[in-house]
């Protein structure tokens, strides 16, 4: 589950053969004839069975331990045999120590991060691995609406995982572009690849907009080959400490005061908080204030941040819970996200505190909150009253 928030040079080698024809003696005035260019031949198309066979070796699980003790797994891709792997900043995010694991069995705990790129949720890894299965990266920008894809990865910690799609529309965000796609994504799959017919890497798929069925994002792996030159080396405890993970229970010290605190613990329950009646399993129940929600300045970019405060009514402890909450403009087009993963089992009668921060973008209009279990259902929705 996961926590909220070129370069190496694609070349086609195409070889141009022209020759000159001379005649008996060769006349120097005599033109020169131009044997034609031939055109490269398409790649060819793969069955999903040959490119899931082609590209899972390289696929990655990477487990995490963060400063809290929580523990974290989420995916990636090795693109080059000595051991240089490409995923989600959030993913790794306040990591402390890691360990990437290889579908033939190979593990990895020595890990340096050569670069993020923070606002499109890109890390670049390294493992010091040799000899490694990769997967190629394509150009993105020759990605269209309709075409065909496969997303592999490790949902929920189930690794090998994947699963097939098209992309659905090609979204312009407030600071890049995202691929939407209809090919089903669960918590886990964050940083694994999203590929083409050809078996290639087209988008890195991120797990931090998935509050409907089959609305699922990636990044374009164009952002990340423009980061393949740069290696910072920075060890986890640099990361952690840069990067740190994001408070479960409360809000950065840097929002805090930004925020009004939500209604008191004791307001919640069932007579005078809306209660949510969908089973988690069997009868539990959730109960929560209204979201209270305000504009913060972090490190000079403002969010919108809300909080709500989440109580289990039930007699039994909800395992996995996430908040999900996500924007739309007035066309009901979804615009940005976040998503909240409580770390540990919530207790019967225990209340936490909810923490949403999403960057401001000039099209928010309405947004949703979806409470959900570990394996997706979907516990309850909240729309608030525009």
């Amino acid at each position: 589950m996961t926590q909220r928030r070129l370069s190496v040079a694609f070349v086609a080698l195409v070889l141009l053969v022209s020759g000159a024809a001379g005649c008996g003696g060769g006349d120097s005035s005599s033109p020169t004839a131009q044997t034609p260019t031939a055109s490269p031949a398409p790649a060819a198309t793969l069955r999903p069975a040959e490119i899931i066979q082609g590209a899972l070796p390289a696929t990655v699980l990477i487990e995490i331990k963060t400063a809290s003790g929580a523990d974290y797994s989420g995916s990636g891709f090795v693109i080059d045999p000595a051991g240089i792997i490409v995923t989600n900043l959030h993913v790794i995010r306040g990591a402390v120590s890691a360990k990437v694991s290889l579908p033939n069995g190979d593990t990895y705990d020595r890990i340096t991060v050569r670069v993020v790129d923070e606002v499109r949720d890109i890390a670049i890894i390294k493992v010091p691995g040799f000899n490694l299965p990769t997967v190629a990266l394509a150009d993105s920008d020759t990605v269209s609406q309709g075409d065909a894809v496969v997303l592999l990865g490790n949902p929920l910690g189930l690794g090998g995982s994947a699963t097939t799609g098209i992309v659905s529309a090609i979204r312009a965000f407030e600071e890049s572009q995202m691929f939407q796609t209809d090919a089903a994504a669960n918590p886990g799959n964050s940083g694994g690849p999203m590929l083409n017919e050809q078996g290639v890497a087209v988008g890195i798929l991120t797990s931090r907009f998935t509050q409907a069925e089959n609305l699922n994002f990636a990044v374009p792996v164009n952002y990340a080959r423009g980061l393949l030159d740069i290696n910072d080396g920075m060890s986890l405890a640099t990361l952690a400490a840069k990067y740190p993970e994001t408070a479960p229970d409360s809000l950065p010290a840097s929002t805090a005061s930004a925020a009004a605190p939500a209604a008191p613990a004791a307001e919640l329950g069932p007579d005078g908080i809306t209660v949510r009646a969908g089973p988690v399993r069997g009868d539990a129940q959730l109960g929560y204030t209204e979201p209270v929600v305000k504009y913060a300045t972090i490190d000079g970019r403002v969010f919108v941040v809300t909080t709500i405060e989440v109580k289990n009514l039930s007699s039994g402890a909800i395992a996995g819970l996430t908040v999900d909450e996500f924007w739309y403009d007035r066309d009901a087009i979804p615009v940005t996200g976040a998503s909240f993963s409580h770390p540990r089992p919530l207790q019967p009668e225990e209340v936490i505190t909810v923490t949403l921060e999403v960057p401001r973008h000039a099209q928010m209009d309405r947004n949703q909150y979806q409470f959900k279990h570990a394996n997706g259902d979907i516990v309850a929705t909240l729309q608030p009253e525009l």
